[in-house]
Order: C-alpha cells, then structure tokens, then sequence
C-alpha cells in the first residue's frame, strides 16, 4: 500500500503540476498567435484606409 501511494503521488504532481503549467503557456501562445493572425486580417482588410 505504501509503495501504491508512493508511486501515485509523484505521477500526480506530474500530471497536474508539471503538465498544468506547460498547458498555459501553449495555451498563451496560441491565444497570441490568433491575435497576430486576427490584426493581420484588419490590415490586409483596411489597407486602403490605413495609407
């Protein structure tokens, strides 16, 4: 049981903790390259307002 425990426990940080946080930086990523996509559009879209 102990080893049960013991071997359970740093599998769970590691999915949670560890993996969490790689989660939010390719989420934030994402969200920045959508962003970049997004802008790019406007100003293709309103190129000729924009000179």
């Amino acid at each position: 049981m102990v080893a049960i425990i013991g071997l359970t426990l740093p599998l769970f940080r590691l999915f949670v903790y560890d993996i969490w946080d790689t989660l939010i930086r390719i989420i934030a990523f994402d969200v920045l390259a959508l962003l970049f996509i997004f802008v790019g559009y406007l100003c293709h879209r309103f190129q000729s307002r924009i000179e």
